[in-house]
């Protein structure tokens, strides 16, 4: 990963672009090469996960800032995540940091884990999200986000490539 300020890496909010400008280049970007995915690597994924001995009020106490994504069906249909990944005794986990627009608020969700041993915080990064996307899309059929919002520690070439590896038929 790339060294990022300490202020961008451990961000707590994720500023939404409000202007074109404010976004991102998104068209004409390289395939990343991306971390081999370590063996093994046993991820757990869910929503609202119970991760053994862990009780967190305000979500996790210093989490690295990934990304930030967007699903835009219609103007009263969206969906805006950005995702952090945390270290937690000897797990990395990945988090969605949700905006609930009816709520107007942002909600704390732990989606995935991996044991540290197995894995890099890059390779964390990487492939937890893609673990956690190939479950939306097998379980809630979810589609391809439609707009990286803002990169953190992974690149929005890296981001694009981790959706391609997910949806392959949106490679166009």
């Amino acid at each position: 990963m790339s060294k990022k300020s300490k202020t961008t890496r451990r961000r707590r909010r994720p500023v939404v672009p409000m202007t074109p400008t404010a976004f991102p280049q998104q068209r004409m970007l390289p395939v990343a090469n991306l971390p081999d995915r370590p063996e093994p690597f046993e991820s757990v994924l869910g929503y609202h996960l119970d991760i053994p001995g862990a009780f967190f009020e305000r979500g996790p106490s210093s989490p690295i800032y990934l990304c930030q994504m967007e699903w835009a069906w219609s103007p009263m249909n969206s969906r805006l995540h950005a995702y952090y990944l945390s270290r937690f005794r000897r797990l990395w986990i990945l988090w969605v940091y949700s905006f609930d627009d009816n709520w107007e608020c942002w909600e704390w969700i732990a989606v995935a884990y991996v044991p540290r041993r197995q894995a890099s915080l890059r390779e964390a990064a990487v492939h937890l999200l893609v673990d956690h996307f190939c479950m939306e899309r097998d379980e809630e059929e979810m589609d391809q986000f439609h707009m990286i919002n803002e990169a953190g520690e992974l690149t929005v070439s890296e981001v694009r490539t981790i959706g391609l590896l997910v949806w392959p038929d949106n490679a166009a």
